[in-house]
């Protein structure tokens, strides 16, 4: 695993104008984590995506109207086709 100082560096590197190539091998890195960190300025601790702010709600705060509905209208599907066999 490649330290943040390691990523600083190769960062430094990067907006001296020196060659993505030329400083992956320089560190001994693959190619493509360079130019993310190029790309992104640095390097984002955790999964490595963005960071992003945390929403106050859970995901499941914003479809649970429509969960509800849609929980509903499976309920009655299921016992108008009952009544209807």
């Amino acid at each position: 695993m490649v330290t943040e100082t390691v990523v600083e560096q190769v960062v430094q590197a990067l907006a001296r104008g020196e060659a993505v190539s030329a400083v992956a091998r320089a560190y001994d890195i693959d190619r493509k984590p360079v130019r993310l960190w190029r790309s992104r300025g640095g390097y984002w601790a955790g999964t490595g995506r963005a960071v992003r702010a945390v929403a106050s709600r859970s995901w499941t705060h914003t479809v649970r109207g429509w969960l509800h509905v849609r929980r509903k209208s499976s309920s009655m599907r299921r016992c108008c086709i009952a009544s209807s066999a």
